[in-house]
């Protein structure tokens, strides 16, 4: 059984800045914007800014509120006060976090008129939206650990969707010039293991359980086109006008980039070891619990007894 680590009150700024400190690490870690595309953030803000809410950010900007709303709503677990308490002290901090970043981001370029903030259109609110969009459908899976084995395992299986691309850009905020081809499949592979762990979480003890797998695969998997696509959108979109007519566009794209065989096979074939592992974890854990429930089990004296005749 788990150990309460974090007083109900706690999880408000816990939550909060487990949103942003996880979430946009990567952001953090190169200087709140300090460079962005090249550009020197002096010549777009003269201040931080918290969160990238700019256009050309915007595939950091849905992944960061992703992870970290995960992040946010897995310390739930972790909370001493009732489920429903500290449920609302995550969302309270959660939605505190993605408000004050966005009101202060939003502010911030305004003030100096970057693109997108220079002629009083709905820009950053509409950006606001969007991590919030993002923030919440993350804390959902989040929070949906602290209830049963099931959703925790699918949780860490959407993180583990969407470590991949987190990891690399903290490793290139870090260091630009680290080695690519060595680090993209240590990171891919260490995401695999990530997905071998929510997998095994789920276990294979009821079909309940089964049926969670194909979930937890499914949604590691479609982190992979939905940053794609995203990224597409950043890179064409003219917001917000175009956006409805660059969103049928993509449809298109979106059904190209689902299936596995339209990917090289180092994308796909750490996902093949992280199901094949989990199994075999999954099948030696149940065994070995189904060993345990047999050698605490009472014994019938009946079949122990011996009825000797004279």
């Amino acid at each position: 059984m788990r150990e309460p680590l974090i007083p109900a009150p706690a999880l408000v700024p816990a939550a909060a800045l487990a949103w942003w400190v996880i979430g946009y690490l990567a952001w953090l870690i190169d200087g709140l914007g300090s460079s962005i595309n090249g550009v020197q953030i002096s010549s777009i803000a003269t201040d931080s800014v918290t969160i990238p809410l700019l256009l050309t950010e915007l595939p950091h900007l849905v992944l960061g509120g992703f992870v970290g709303g995960i992040c946010a709503g897995l310390l739930t677990i972790v909370g001493d006060g009732r489920p429903v308490t500290n449920l609302a002290a995550s969302f309270a901090g959660v939605a505190c976090a993605v408000l004050l970043t966005g009101i202060q981001s939003t502010s911030t370029l305004r003030d100096v008129a970057a693109r997108g903030y220079d002629d009083g259109d709905s820009f950053g609110q509409a950006l606001i939206a969007i991590t919030a969009v993002a923030t919440l459908l993350g804390w959902l899976l989040g929070v949906g650990g602290s209830f049963d084995r099931a959703p925790l395992g699918v949780a860490l299986a959407g993180l583990a969707g969407a470590s991949p691309f987190w990891l690399g850009m903290v490793t290139f905020a870090i260091d630009p010039s680290w080695n690519a081809d060595f680090l993209t499949p240590l990171i891919r592979y260490a995401s695999a293991a990530l997905l071998t762990v929510g997998l095994a979480t789920i276990g294979i003890d009821s079909y309940k359980r089964l049926l969670a797998w194909p979930v937890a695969v499914a949604l590691a998997w479609l982190v992979i086109p939905a940053y794609s696509v995203v990224g597409l959108l950043a890179s064409y979109a003219r917001w917000p006008g175009e956006l409805p007519d660059v969103l049928r566009r993509y449809w298109d794209i979106v059904e190209l980039s689902v299936p596995p065989e339209n990917y090289p096979v180092d994308t796909w074939l750490p996902f093949v070891i992280a199901i094949v592992l989990a199994i075999a974890i999954s099948i030696r854990l149940g065994a070995r619990r189904a060993a345990e429930l047999d050698a605490h089990s009472p014994v019938d004296p009946s079949n122990n007894s011996r009825t000797t005749s004279m």
